[in-house]
């Protein structure tokens, strides 16, 4: 978790203004479903508004809390950057969300205080990793958390031993052609004149390659 998210979710927990409410829901990040999202927060957003009113909480007061709630419904470059749940948190001083990379149960509470559990668990557990896929004819770096994974294009780096020999010498570079080695594999094979001069020019290129 960003140490910014750290701080405003620990001045969440200090709040005791009332109302406080809480907003969770599952949220699409591509596709036709995207859409969905704007709709089912404007579930939320009424279903709020039908609590504050059995709660006996003002009409005035109920307008002033779900006023920039109900601008969030027609922001459309909002709803299509989402992760997989966002956590929204609205008090009469306080308006917050966050994206959260896991789906949360959808629900709105309404109390003195906020409900900051799921958000913290979903946001403190998530640790980043990097992940190397390494062959002799191919080379791809991942970033990945518990929830998702993804491909980092990488810049001035050979992808496999034939890219690596072309910087080295062009000439030796004309020596290698692939073969293909099981399911869409295919390593770099050096050729030329001595095969035991070749495959220990070919180990060596290899090692300095891994």
């Amino acid at each position: 978790m960003k140490l910014e998210k750290l701080d405003t979710i620990n001045k969440l927990t200090e709040r005791t203004e009332v109302p406080a409410l809480s907003f969770y829901m599952p949220t699409w990040r591509a596709g036709k479903e995207v859409q969905q999202n704007a709709i089912r927060y404007k579930n939320l957003v009424t279903r709020a508004e039908e609590q504050l009113q059995q709660a006996d909480v003002h009409k005035n007061e109920i307008a002033a809390l779900l006023q920039p709630l109900e601008d969030l419904i027609d922001a459309d470059h909002f709803w299509q950057h989402q992760d997989r749940g966002l956590a929204l948190f609205r008090s009469p001083q306080d308006y917050y969300y966050f994206n959260m990379p896991e789906s949360p149960l959808e629900e709105v509470l309404i109390s003195n205080e906020f409900y900051v559990k799921p958000v913290i668990a979903a946001l403190t557990e998530d640790r980043l990793f990097y992940l190397l896929t390494l062959s002799q004819g191919n080379m791809r770096l991942f970033r990945c958390s518990r929830y998702d994974m993804e491909h980092i294009e990488l810049q001035n780096v050979p992808a496999s031993i034939e890219e690596m020999v072309k910087y080295d010498d062009p000439e030796k570079s004309l020596q290698y052609h692939t073969g293909t080695a099981g399911a869409g594999k295919r390593p770099a094979q050096f050729h030329g004149q001595g095969t035991g001069s070749d495959a220990s020019r070919q180990k060596k290129d290899t090692q300095r390659f891994y």
